[in-house]
Formats: structure tokens, C-alpha cells, sequence
């Protein structure tokens, strides 16, 4: 099979930090990458840097380097958010503003890691681009369509983020990280 590398799927608005100071819309695209191609790899190669950082970016990194000798089992899919707007086979590694990986591991649709560029994060020094995880998350959620549920286990730094964006736990009365979100 002849793969060309990531293929766009949506196109999804951030904010970006302008000369004034003040955050405006900027136009970005949600990508879906191909394990079958070398320059996909390649870009994740450059992206397990960000793991400098403490990130999940080596892991998705490996697991998307594992697909290339063995059997997707669980469905293993990678995403990306990036400012590039067309020539997708090509990704550019420095225009990659976040990344997602999900697979089948349940019945539903499970969020394996999401992962924002470590400078854009909350909390980094100067935010050149915000909403990045927020606008990656809907990109993936419009892309499901709807009646889909999305299973996800946070990190106990990342369950606000994603209880802010409408995911819950089983039981809402005890402090549990395994959220989910019915589309």
C-alpha cells in the first residue's frame, strides 16, 4: 500500500498571541498521521524531544514507532494540531502545536494521551498560542460524530481540563480519574 503521510481532517480556530499583546483567531489544521510513512515517523522522531519537558510525547513517539512491526491491536490512532494549512505529507515539526493519540482499548473510543507543545502549555512563560488541547479534543470529538462515548484516564494535573470541557467520572461522588464524555 502507497501512503503520502498525514491526511487532514478538520480545520479547527485557536488563539494566537499577536505584536499587541491580545490574543486572535487563528486558523489551524487537525491532521490524522500514518504509521506507513516514514516522514509521519520521522516528525514524531523530532517531536519525543518535547519529552525534555516531562511529557507524554516520547511515549506516543514509541507506540507510534511500534505499529511499523506489529499488528495495531488496538486500534492505535495519531493525531496531530498543527499551523501548516496544506502539503500535509509533509509535515513540519515546528508547526505542530499538539498531539493525540486513542485507540479501541475499550469498546468505546479511548483517549491514550493528548499532549500540547510544552511552550504553549497553561503555565508556560510567555503562551504564544492558547486553547490548544481544547480545540484538538473537539476536533477528535466532531470527527466521531455523534452518539460516541470517549473513555479517558487523566493525570490528576490534566481531570479539571478535561471535566472543564464536559467529561465525568462514574461515580461523581468520589475523586476518580477514569472520566468519560457521551457525544
Amino acid at each position: 500500500m502507497i501512503t503520502f503521510g498525514a491526511k487532514f481532517i478538520s480545520s479547527a480556530n485557536i488563539q494566537k498571541l499577536g505584536h499587541d499583546k491580545k490574543y486572535r483567531e487563528i486558523n489551524t489544521s487537525f491532521v490524522k498521521l500514518s504509521h506507513e510513512s516514514k516522514k509521519d515517523c520521522n516528525v514524531l522522531c523530532e517531536l519525543a524531544g518535547w519529552d525534555s519537558y516531562d511529557t507524554f510525547s516520547k511515549t506516543i513517539n514509541d507506540n507510534f514507532q511500534n505499529l511499523s512491526i506489529q499488528k495495531n491491536i488496538l486500534g492505535y490512532e495519531f493525531f496531530a494540531l498543527t499551523t501548516q494549512e496544506s502539503n500535509f505529507e509533509n509535515l513540519d515539526p515546528n508547526n505542530i502545536l499538539g498531539l493525540l493519540q486513542t485507540s479501541e482499548r475499550l469498546k468505546d473510543n479511548y483517549i491514550e494521551y493528548l499532549q500540547t507543545n510544552p511552550e504553549y502549555m497553561l503555565g508556560a512563560a510567555t503562551r504564544k498560542f492558547k486553547g490548544i488541547g481544547k480545540t484538538m479534543m473537539n476536533a477528535y470529538m466532531k470527527m466521531l460524530g455523534k452518539n460516541k462515548t470517549i473513555h479517558l484516564d487523566s493525570t490528576p494535573n490534566a481531570a479539571d481540563f478535561y471535566k472543564r470541557i464536559g467529561f465525568i467520572t462514574k461515580e461523581p461522588d468520589i475523586e476518580d480519574l477514569s472520566l468519560f464524555i457521551t457525544i
